[in-house]
């Protein structure tokens, strides 16, 4: 089995995770949208809403220590980055969104997925 460096093992984690979420219905907009803050690793839209999804991976299989990794200024560096994503496409304040975090837990050939609805507000 090859080992991956991190920057590897994170897209492959990405195109996991948005597999998944195409799977359970959500519908493409944009990936890895960057800003001079940071960037979202995946954007989609759920029915009428907006969801920005960040995406973590983490070889053991501890969930809790994946979501440890998104801190107050990750949050705020997501939200700037999603308003700055609505203004550039002329989305008003109108449109519902979300945040959302995916989990991948353990090898990423059969990591665990966790999905965290709504797991912060702006």
């Amino acid at each position: 089995m090859a080992a991956y460096n991190s920057h590897q093992r994170g897209r492959l984690a990405e195109e996991k995770a948005f597999s998944f979420l195409k799977k359970n219905g959500l519908k493409p907009l944009e990936r890895n949208y960057t800003t001079t803050r940071g960037e979202i690793d995946i954007i989609m839209q759920d029915g009428e809403t907006i969801v920005f999804i960040e995406v973590r991976a983490r070889t053991q299989n501890n969930i809790v220590d994946a979501l440890e990794t998104i801190d107050r200024r990750k949050c705020s560096n997501i939200i700037y980055a999603s308003e700055h994503y609505l203004q550039k496409h002329k989305k008003t304040n109108r449109s519902i969104c979300r945040f959302d975090i995916i989990i991948l837990a353990g090898p990423l050939k059969i990591a665990k997925i966790e999905w965290i609805k709504n797991a912060f507000e702006a």
